[in-house]
């Protein structure tokens, strides 16, 4: 058995399909890959709570955007990547968050440079 086939099989299936038959209609039918695609994001995004919802389909259009941007399918994961990490180590990012969470920083240093600018002010409404 070849590496690659190892690979594949290693995989998991995603909506019902293997990576194989994703590739094919990738391959053989790239306008019905896209829907088949967006139409499990979307439902993906439904699954989430009513709070989150805004948010993620806020990201999956800006992934959207990349991705249309860059003709190159590895160039577009490259800066899809690249806007994970900014997520987390950014300006306002996940490790910022942990950090005020944790009292190892107040929370407005969680403004990004531009919030800090404008003179944004965070309203926090958990009870």
């Amino acid at each position: 058995m070849s590496s690659k086939s190892k690979f594949r099989r290693d995989i998991p299936n995603i909506a019902g399909r293997s990576f194989d038959a994703w590739m094919r209609l990738a391959r053989e039918n790239p306008q019905g890959f896209e829907k088949v695609r967006a139409e499990i994001l979307r439902a993906e995004i439904e699954k989430a709570s009513e709070a989150m919802r805004p948010r993620l389909r806020s990201m999956q259009w800006r992934i959207e955007r990349e991705r249309e941007k860059t003709a190159d399918p590895l160039a577009s994961a490259g800066k899809i990547y690249g806007m994970m990490w900014e997520r987390v180590f950014g300006a306002g990012g996940l490790l910022q968050a942990l950090d005020a969470l944790a009292g190892k920083r107040s929370p407005d240093t969680l403004l990004s440079p531009a919030e800090k600018k404008n003179n944004v002010i965070r309203i926090n409404f958990r009870k």
